[in-house]
């Protein structure tokens, strides 16, 4: 029954140890080391995946005992968020390799998730038109409405018409100054727009 424990687990060690302390085997092995130990301790203790020899006799024994390297399990950790060109929206996380997978994942759900929240929360909007300040919403549906006209090729003149038959208030240097104003927006427009 080699094998050892890797899960830092008390009932699992218990289980292990209750196994291993009624194996015939391990018996017989525990025998022989008793009659000469000079030097064969590590080969035992590296045989029966232990820290060092244990007499079976012993009814509780210490769970490090069964972690070779003595080290208790870390938690799964942030390593913060890259902004970097080379690693935009890059999340390093570190987790102890020994844990189960189960718990890694778990932990590792919950670190994306909230560092996505921290990371998202701290960007602000960008304004794609560049405004100052956000305008009425009549505003910006006033300026679609005449940029679309616009790309369909329609005149001032015809825009006016359309434009008082459903807004009596309408008046001709609104669509002078939405132009203008779109004027404005495509020259600073990052991508060029491409006439049809």
């Amino acid at each position: 029954m080699a094998g050892g424990v890797i899960e830092e687990n008390n009932a699992i060690v218990k289980l292990y140890w209750s196994i291993l302390r009624h194996d015939p085997n391990y018996k017989k092995d525990y025998a022989e080391l008793e009659k000469d130990w000079e030097g064969k301790e590590m080969l035992f203790a590296d045989k029966w995946s232990l820290l060092e020899p244990i007499d079976p006799n012993q009814d509780e024994v210490e769970p490090l005992y069964f972690f070779r390297d003595k080290e208790p399990f870390a938690p799964a950790e942030s390593k913060g968020f890259s902004e970097s060109p080379y690693a935009r929206n890059t999340l390093t996380i570190e987790f102890d390799i020994r844990r189960t997978q189960t718990e890694i994942i778990k932990e590792i759900e919950k670190i994306i998730v909230e560092e996505k929240k921290n990371v998202l929360d701290s960007k602000e909007a960008i304004n794609l038109i560049g405004d100052e300040r956000t305008l009425s919403k009549k505003y910006y549906e006033g300026l679609l409405d005449v940029h679309e006209k616009r790309v369909a090729g329609l005149s001032y003149k015809k825009i006016f018409q359309i434009a008082v038959k459903e807004d009596p208030d309408f008046k001709m240097e609104t669509i002078e100054n939405h132009c203008k104003r779109l004027r404005k927006i495509k020259k600073a427009f990052p991508v060029p727009i491409v006439k049809k």
